[in-house]
């Protein structure tokens, strides 16, 4: 007699993305695998599917948790296409096959959830909402969640001016299509997730979501963790994907403007910048005097715990800058521009990073920094207490479980039965596992 199998139980969450999110060399990709472990930890069963295979095996029990992205259906193909339907369907099909995301593709998410039955999809990167949009005119549907990060439109707009006229159409054309993206793909989600109030409250107005949470980034306290002896010597870093418009700019400008005038008062000062990519032109101005160009580093915390401080002079972009958090948990004495502490929560009297605005202030500020290096690690500690406070990973994935429950209730017809989760990144509690609550009622999640 043929043995039949249990039905599979339901689980929390299925995360998604178009690309891998291992490993996490982008924005997207660590915002993933960083909830991903958070929620694990927490208790709350996952699966993370992408529709790229990731090139290289995720680390423990994410790799136990990944599934492969499977191919549709032609009913399931019939069915993602009713989720693209509707008002302005033919402009959403040329909208995704501009940025080459294929609708029958896409339909492969169906199948996912049909076998895992998760309470909530989550994807990440610039075209989670396309992934999202070929469950929602399924019946009994989970919630439909877009972890945006960066208003992408935005994010366009802030680097205009920092580019030559030549770049600026391809730019304006890139803001149009994630202006129009968020448009004609945002009224199908449930929640919107951005990073900062600024970057939630542009997504909000574009993409006319039921919601929106602000949850800003955390970071991996455990791995970037300050080096037991502290470096004096004039060590001073800046690290991220230079192939990253603000990031390349960043360097540039820092290199041409405030470098040299810091050389001539500390000539024993060495600028060290890290991270895969970078263009010709960026490397050749990396040949001024005192500068290392080290390139991808394997393993980044310790690479950081051979400087002495840290630089962010962001200059566009939008979000919250991931190398700001962990040079503050690292305890490296940080300076940073306006731009980059943008949607950061501290008292301004007791401000982690010490703030600059023009090449005058970088000089006299940084040549104080490595001057003092005793003084200036008091103020790394303190930055490290700060981010121990504000930016766990773990308060992260509290807030976004939290923001999933209150969807779920609100798919149901219900009154949310927790408070309002929004941009205050004060310790919050992990919630039960959605499966350990009750099972939502056949039917109440048609589209």
């Amino acid at each position: 007699m043929k043995r039949t199998r249990p039905p599979r139980p339901p689980i929390d969450v299925l995360l998604v993305s178009e690309r891998p999110l291992w490993p996490p060399q982008h924005g997207f990709a660590r915002h993933g695998s960083e909830i991903a472990k958070s929620l694990l930890a927490g208790g709350w069963s996952v699966r993370i599917a992408t529709v790229e295979r990731p090139a290289k095996r995720p680390p423990g029990p994410l790799a136990r948790r990944w599934r492969a992205w499977p191919e549709a259906s032609k009913q399931d193909i019939a069915a993602g296409h009713q989720g693209w339907a509707g008002a302005a369907a033919l402009l959403r099909k040329k909208l995704a096959a501009h940025q080459g995301v294929e609708p029958e593709q896409a339909a492969g998410l169906i199948p996912l959830v049909r076998r895992y039955q998760p309470r909530a999809v989550v994807a990440f990167g610039p075209h989670g909402a396309m992934l999202l949009a070929s469950l929602s005119a399924e019946k009994d549907r989970p919630v439909l969640a877009w972890y945006a990060a960066d208003e992408p439109a935005s994010f366009y707009a802030s680097c205009l001016r920092r580019e030559p006229a030549a770049r600026w159409p391809g730019l304006t054309r890139q803001m149009a299509v994630f202006a129009g993206i968020q448009a004609v793909f945002g009224p199908k989600l449930d929640l919107v997730v951005g990073v900062s109030p600024t970057d939630t409250h542009r997504l909000a107005r574009l993409s006319r979501p039921t919601d929106s949470v602000t949850i800003r980034n955390g970071v991996d306290l455990e791995a970037f963790r300050p080096a037991r002896t502290p470096v004096k010597a004039p060590i001073v870093g800046f690290w991220g994907n230079q192939d990253f418009a603000p990031n390349a700019d960043a360097v540039s400008w820092f290199i041409a403007k405030v470098w040299p005038q810091v050389r001539a008062e500390q000539p024993k000062a060495e600028l060290r910048i890290l991270g895969p990519g970078g263009s010709t032109k960026l490397r050749k101005r990396a040949k001024a005097r005192g500068v290392t160009w080290v390139g991808f580093a394997p393993d980044l915390p310790t690479e950081l715990r051979k400087l002495s401080s840290a630089v962010v002079p962001t200059r566009c972009g939008l979000g919250i800058k991931n190398k700001l958090l962990e040079a503050a948990a690292m305890g490296l004495p940080t300076l940073a521009s306006p731009t980059a502490v943008r949607g950061l929560v501290f008292e301004p009297q007791r401000s982690p990073v010490t703030l600059c605005r023009t090449p005058r202030d970088w000089t006299r500020s940084l040549v104080d920094v490595l001057a003092r290096p005793d003084a200036a690690r008091m103020q790394g500690m303190a930055a490290r207490r700060w981010v121990e406070q504000r930016h766990s990973w773990m308060n992260a994935a509290s807030r976004l479980a939290w923001a999933l429950e209150q969807a779920e209730a609100r798919l149901a017809g219900r009154t949310p039965a927790v408070p309002a989760v929004r941009s205050d990144s004060a310790p919050l509690p992990m919630p039960a596992p959605l499966t350990a609550k009750p099972t939502p009622t056949p039917g109440r999640h048609a589209a």
